[in-house]
């Protein structure tokens, strides 16, 4: 049971650990992949949510709006149908995991952004949209196609570089159920 399981896992884009836990599965390789290993477990520079103007659904985000919260980042296109599926995502994310803290930002291409559809927030939820007017956020997360899914800790730390999209729930999810203390010392364990 415990092999058809993992076999399942598998074809959905996710892995088991050896304690049952899904492995988030991430994208990229060569030197991008390196240069995003490189960026998890280090501290997220806030200062990037500068790079982003148009905040729609709420504020600009802060260090202290941040502060020992879950955030899901999400770049997205509205033009390009695989980030429409990205945005569901993101929505059914930031509805589910609201009262948790979580955060959702979907940053949207450089081009597009006036016709773009713009989803509301759920009720009790953060779902931020903001634009990437410049290209300069995504130049920062060294984006290489939308969509692509970044996870930030409750300790502030890029926990997950560009993850596939079959794994964004299970990285959400991680990061929810720790607190802020466990988040902090992952690096140890």
């Amino acid at each position: 049971m415990k092999r058809m399981c993992a076999a399942l896992l598998m074809v959905c884009g996710l892995a088991m650990s050896a304690s049952g836990q899904a492995v988030v599965q991430r994208e990229g390789e060569g030197t991008r992949r390196t240069e995003l290993n490189a960026m998890e477990l280090q501290p997220f520079a806030v200062e990037n949510f500068g790079k982003l103007t148009d905040w729609q659904n709420g504020a600009a985000l802060t260090s202290d709006v941040i502060a020992g919260k879950p955030v899901l980042l999400c770049t997205w296109g509205d033009w390009y149908s695989p980030s429409k599926r990205a945005v569901s995502l993101g929505t059914k994310l930031a509805e589910k995991y609201g009262k948790d803290g979580l955060i959702v930002v979907l940053a949207h291409h450089e081009r597009g952004w006036d016709a773009a559809q713009k989803p509301a927030a759920p009720a009790g939820a953060t779902l931020l949209i903001a634009h990437d007017s410049k290209g300069e956020f995504r130049k920062a997360l060294k984006v290489d196609q939308d969509p692509d899914f970044y996870v930030i800790d409750r300790a502030g730390q890029m926990r997950f570089a560009d993850i596939q999209i079959e794994s964004v729930e299970a990285a959400v999810a991680e990061v929810v159920a720790e607190k802020k203390d466990a988040a902090a010392g992952v690096k140890d364990r």
